[in-house]
């Protein structure tokens, strides 16, 4: 297969990517995180692989000027699930400049399997913007994890009684899930 980097087409650099997508190839996508036409298709292709060893290349993605990029870079760093990428999760969650990024953040630590990123959702559900604590809420009930118990139960007596159906049947999953 050729390099995906050195042909001046923007399709035939496309093309390529798919192609390395289909066989798997994780060194000729991360390659492709530095085409800045196709760094946002890159990044979606290896957090579809969940491509461990992508993890680097896409934390360095999170420092680039254009907020899809940096979405793209969040959202793949959620779809590989590594301890290791919650840091730079949480740190896009709660500092991004630009709140598409953030949102996607949020929504990456929800899908996340490990107990470390609650304690950045109850951070954003208490920085005071509206928004993103229903977001993190909705990820919150998403994690299932039994540490986000007692948070949901706050939570849950906060609002009116209609208000608090989707607490109740996250705290019903849960409890499910830990039979």
């Amino acid at each position: 297969m050729r390099d995906v980097l050195n042909d001046d087409d923007y399709w035939s650099r496309r093309f390529a990517l798919r192609e390395a997508f289909k066989k798997r190839e994780v060194a000729q996508l991360v390659a492709g995180l530095t085409d800045p036409d196709h760094r946002i298709v890159a990044a979606g292709y290896i957090g579809r692989l969940r491509a461990a060893e992508a993890r680097l290349p896409l934390e360095r993605l999170l420092m680039a000027r254009d907020k899809a990029v940096r979405a793209a870079a969040v959202s793949a760093l959620g779809q590989l699930d590594v301890h290791e990428g919650l840091a730079a999760i949480r740190t896009a969650a709660l500092e991004d400049p630009e709140s598409n990024v953030r949102d996607t953040a949020i929504v990456a630590l929800g899908k996340s399997t490990h107990a470390d990123a609650l304690p950045t959702l109850l951070a954003v559900i208490e920085s005071g913007d509206p928004r993103l604590a229903e977001i993190a809420r909705r990820s919150m009930r998403s994690l299932r994890l039994r540490a986000a118990l007692p948070e949901l139960r706050t939570q849950s007596r906060q609002l009116p009684v209609l208000k608090r159906l989707p607490y109740w049947f996250a705290i019903a999953a849960i409890n499910r899930r830990r039979r």
